[in-house]
């Protein structure tokens, strides 16, 4: 079953990209595609990288403080193969999954591991929400109402839910499985953002994450004639990330594309130099995943271990 919904992933992302091209003139396209220089793409996948490694800085810092022993060169490595894995399996988040079971086996406590995990990616989510609020607040009249409207509903959504999370932990504790286990999450939740200078730090981390992110897209896009400024870029792209976090295609392909050029048509962008800026985002993820590869090879891998370096917890 597993199986045939991860190619019906496949299929479905070849799907809506063949539905993409098909209206749009690929020689246009290709054209494009072809004056982006090589310097351009270093810049981009330097970019790429930079996000990747504060990213995983931030989710050592957030199991240090969740009382795992400081190591942050295996956070770095764990982070690059998740990263690997969410590029070459249908969904977005089987990185996650990863990650969960190398360190979840290091530290003897894959629920711990769980958690640590899932706060990395509230912590994420919270960077992305904050600076797409910002850009909003700065161009407000950027976007039809309507959208920014739903943008603006989905943007109270997350930070109330993060609050919620934040919180949950001090109601009445019931004997029910899955309340309990909540409780416990927003308890580590609460450990980690216990301060005004912990939440600093993994707000600023986050969003400088996300920042890199965003200045890859940017400097990818004016080389390709879209010359928009950062806000701008900040303002649009938050919405695509979070539909390509929906486990319907694979890796997010033909999902991003078609948001991207659905929400840049919205303010006057070509599609064909929207369509180009997005696959060449896409193969840059690819590229900047590949020491992911390396690690994975090379390192002896948790599996292969006869037992855990860490006593557990």
């Amino acid at each position: 079953m597993k199986i045939a919904l991860a190619w019906l992933k496949v299929v479905f992302s070849i799907g809506l990209l063949w539905l993409i091209f098909d209206r749009l003139d690929n020689e246009q396209l290709w054209s494009n595609i072809s004056h982006i220089g090589l310097a351009t793409l270093l810049l981009a996948l330097l970019l790429q990288l930079a996000s990747t490694l504060t990213a995983a800085y931030r989710w050592s810092l957030i199991q240090q403080w969740l009382g795992d022993p400081p190591d942050t060169r295996f956070y770095a490595k764990s982070y690059f193969k998740g990263s690997l894995f969410n590029q070459l399996l249908p969904t977005s988040i089987g990185g996650d999954a990863y990650r969960v079971l190398e360190n979840g086996h290091r530290i003897n406590s894959p629920k711990e591991a769980f958690f640590g995990v899932f706060i990395d990616r509230i912590a994420g989510l919270l960077g992305l929400l904050l600076l797409n609020a910002l850009a909003l607040f700065w161009l407000p009249d950027l976007l039809p109402s309507n959208i920014t409207i739903t943008i603006g509903i989905i943007l109270v959504i997350g930070f109330s839910g993060a609050l919620f999370g934040l919180c949950l932990h001090k109601l009445p504790r019931w004997k029910l499985p899955l309340w309990s286990s909540l409780q416990k999450l927003s308890r580590r939740f609460a450990r980690v953002y216990r301060n005004a200078r912990t939440i600093s730090i993994q707000l600023g981390l986050s969003v400088l994450t996300h920042l890199f992110s965003m200045l890859v897209l940017m400097t990818l896009g004016q080389s390709l004639g879209l010359e928009f400024e950062l806000m701008v870029y900040l303002a649009v792209i938050p919405p695509v990330i979070l539909l390509t976090l929906l486990p319907l295609s694979f890796a997010g392909w033909g999902i991003r594309e078609g948001a991207m050029v659905g929400i840049f048509a919205l303010i006057g962008a070509p599609a064909e130099a929207v369509l180009a800026m997005s696959v060449i985002y896409g193969l840059t993820l690819v590229a900047a995943s590949l020491p992911g590869l390396w690690f994975f090879i090379h390192d002896k891998q948790w599996w292969q271990k006869g037992q855990s370096s860490v006593t557990p917890r």
